[in-house]
């Protein structure tokens, strides 16, 4: 009687963690989908490889939304998102202010499209003026989370 009871409370406890499994899966594929939605960016154009923004190749929305980054990089929050992504990526930089940012290179192959921006840093411990960093796009949306961020906020304010 034991042994029966034992087996069905464990049963319980299996399905409980297998409903909650699927519930995070879920909300993590409903905020992945919303992310997708908030950054826009657009994939009908053929695969490409540019070294400046070029609406034509590149698309009108991906192209707004790297001018806004080009003239917008030395606001606070847009500095603070560039300096955490040069962190995700180096372990370096956390708080040096970006002083000026390039682009070196655009390009789309398939489901991916990555951003090659080179940026100088204001003076800082490491003594490095220069750092690049590498923003990827895998069926419109990153794995790197101050990327989502600058990217999603960005498209706030650049609404077509």
């Amino acid at each position: 009687m034991k042994t029966k009871i034992l087996i069905i409370a464990s049963l319980l406890m299996l399905l409980t963690i297998s409903a909650s499994a699927q519930t995070t899966q879920q909300s993590e594929e409903a905020r992945t989908a919303e992310l997708r939605e908030q950054i826009g960016l657009d994939y009908s154009m053929p695969d490409y490889s540019v070294k400046k923004i070029d609406e034509k190749t590149i698309g009108p929305r991906l192209a707004k939304q790297l001018q806004y980054l080009m003239s917008h990089y030395k606001d606070e929050l847009i500095n603070d998102m560039l300096s955490a992504i040069l962190y995700e990526q180096t372990g370096n930089f956390r708080y040096t202010e970006v002083t000026k940012i390039n682009i070196q290179g655009i390009s789309k192959q398939g489901d991916t499209i990555t951003i090659l921006i080179k940026a100088s840093l204001a003076p800082n411990p490491l003594k490095q003026s220069k750092s690049e960093m590498k923003m990827t796009f895998i069926k419109g949306v990153s794995e790197s989370k101050p990327t989502n961020s600058i990217f999603s906020y960005i498209s706030r304010y650049n609404k077509e």
